[in-house]
């Protein structure tokens, strides 16, 4: 199985904490999942996956999704951390989405709760 992660980050956050936070999170669900996990960069290829994710990794990131929500497919699956204002702005991108009548998920909790939402949504 192959899981793609597509992460969107407000400028205003120091890069360095956020790459440190993201790899352990990956690093993390890797160990937990036992399958292939890539960040994916480039929008276009966010689907060449079993699953895509959209990994909300700080508050401020809502206008980022905004910019290429004409290029991301339902349902939409936001992975947030318990920090950076990841889950506010998961809540701001959902409610929007939810005004358009589009579908999505917000994952978040613990790795071991994640690897098990993740495995149903792999079919599992």
């Amino acid at each position: 199985m192959k899981i793609n992660v597509f992460p969107i980050t407000s400028p205003l956050h120091d890069e360095q904490t956020v790459i440190k936070d993201t790899n352990k999170l990956i690093n993390d669900l890797k160990e937990e999942l036992d399958c292939q996990i890539e960040l994916c960069f480039d929008v276009d290829k966010l689907y060449d996956s079993d699953l895509a994710l959209i990994f909300v990794r700080t508050g401020g990131s809502e206008n980022t999704f905004l910019s290429i929500i004409d290029k991301l497919e339902e349902s939409y699956y936001f992975l947030t951390v318990d920090h950076s204002n990841s889950l506010a702005a998961s809540l701001e991108i959902l409610t929007y989405l939810n005004l358009q009548n589009k579908n999505g998920e917000i994952l978040h909790g613990n790795v071991h709760y994640l690897s098990q939402r993740i495995k149903e949504l792999l079919g599992e």
